[in-house]
Protein backbone atom coordinates (compact mmCIF):
# COMPACT_ATOMS: atom_id res chain seq x y z
CA UNK A 1 0.00 0.00 0.00
CA UNK A 2 1.56 3.18 -1.04
CA UNK A 3 1.45 6.85 0.91
CA UNK A 4 -1.45 7.83 -2.09
CA UNK A 5 -3.54 4.77 -1.04
CA UNK A 6 -3.11 5.78 2.89
CA UNK A 7 -4.15 9.00 2.40
CA UNK A 8 -6.93 7.99 0.51
CA UNK A 9 -7.83 4.99 3.24
CA UNK A 10 -7.13 7.82 6.19
CA UNK A 11 -9.20 10.60 4.58
CA UNK A 12 -12.23 8.25 4.03
CA UNK A 13 -12.07 6.28 7.49
CA UNK A 14 -12.18 9.80 9.24
CA UNK A 15 -14.81 10.82 6.64
CA UNK A 16 -16.92 7.75 7.64
CA UNK A 17 -16.22 8.14 11.96
CA UNK A 18 -16.75 11.96 11.47
CA UNK A 19 -20.82 11.25 10.03
CA UNK A 20 -21.12 8.36 12.64
CA UNK A 21 -20.59 10.42 15.59
CA UNK A 22 -22.35 12.86 14.16
CA UNK A 23 -25.61 10.88 13.46
CA UNK A 24 -25.02 9.14 17.03
CA UNK A 25 -24.60 12.77 18.85
CA UNK A 26 -28.17 13.72 17.06
CA UNK A 27 -30.61 10.72 17.85
CA UNK A 28 -29.07 10.50 21.37
CA UNK A 29 -29.51 14.07 21.63
CA UNK A 30 -33.12 13.87 19.85
CA UNK A 31 -33.87 10.92 22.50
CA UNK A 32 -32.51 13.26 25.60
CA UNK A 33 -35.21 16.03 24.79
CA UNK A 34 -37.86 13.77 24.14
CA UNK A 35 -37.49 11.67 27.26
CA UNK A 36 -38.58 14.33 29.51
CA UNK A 37 -41.86 15.42 27.01
CA UNK A 38 -44.71 14.32 27.56
CA UNK A 39 -46.63 11.76 25.24
CA UNK A 40 -48.58 13.50 22.66
CA UNK A 41 -46.74 17.14 23.04
CA UNK A 42 -46.45 19.08 20.15
CA UNK A 43 -43.30 19.08 18.34
CA UNK A 44 -41.93 22.55 16.23
CA UNK A 45 -40.53 21.83 12.34
CA UNK A 46 -39.34 24.70 10.95
CA UNK A 47 -38.98 23.81 7.08
CA UNK A 48 -37.76 25.43 3.72
CA UNK A 49 -38.60 23.30 0.89
CA UNK A 50 -41.89 21.66 -0.45
CA UNK A 51 -40.49 18.54 0.76
CA UNK A 52 -40.64 19.36 4.06
CA UNK A 53 -43.78 20.94 4.23
CA UNK A 54 -45.31 17.70 2.51
CA UNK A 55 -43.63 15.42 4.84
CA UNK A 56 -44.92 17.54 7.77
CA UNK A 57 -48.55 17.23 6.19
CA UNK A 58 -48.11 13.43 6.00
CA UNK A 59 -47.38 13.14 9.74
CA UNK A 60 -49.60 15.42 10.83
CA UNK A 61 -52.37 13.44 8.69
CA UNK A 62 -51.09 10.32 10.66
CA UNK A 63 -51.92 11.86 13.69
CA UNK A 64 -48.53 13.31 14.73
CA UNK A 65 -48.54 16.45 17.01
CA UNK A 66 -46.67 18.91 14.55
CA UNK A 67 -46.17 22.47 13.97
CA UNK A 68 -44.93 23.24 11.01
CA UNK A 69 -43.22 26.96 10.51
CA UNK A 70 -42.48 27.19 6.67
CA UNK A 71 -39.10 29.89 6.38
CA UNK A 72 -38.85 31.41 2.60
CA UNK A 73 -35.68 33.53 3.37
CA UNK A 74 -32.91 34.11 5.19
CA UNK A 75 -33.56 36.02 8.26
CA UNK A 76 -37.17 34.79 8.26
CA UNK A 77 -36.48 31.69 11.59
CA UNK A 78 -36.84 34.72 13.93
CA UNK A 79 -39.07 36.36 12.93
CA UNK A 80 -41.33 32.76 12.56
CA UNK A 81 -40.11 31.71 15.86
CA UNK A 82 -41.70 35.28 17.75
CA UNK A 83 -44.78 34.94 16.00
CA UNK A 84 -45.50 31.27 16.87
CA UNK A 85 -44.19 31.68 20.47
CA UNK A 86 -46.53 35.25 20.47
CA UNK A 87 -49.41 33.59 19.46
CA UNK A 88 -49.10 30.23 21.59
CA UNK A 89 -48.46 32.80 24.50
CA UNK A 90 -44.71 31.19 25.19
CA UNK A 91 -43.40 34.56 25.26
CA UNK A 92 -40.70 36.61 23.31
CA UNK A 93 -37.90 35.52 20.96
CA UNK A 94 -34.63 37.54 22.53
Amino acid sequence: MGSFDRYIFRTTFGAFLLVLVSLTTVIWLTHALLRGAPRGSPVLFLGDTADDQAASRAAQDAGAPIIYAHIEEPGDTSRVLSRLLAETGGGALA
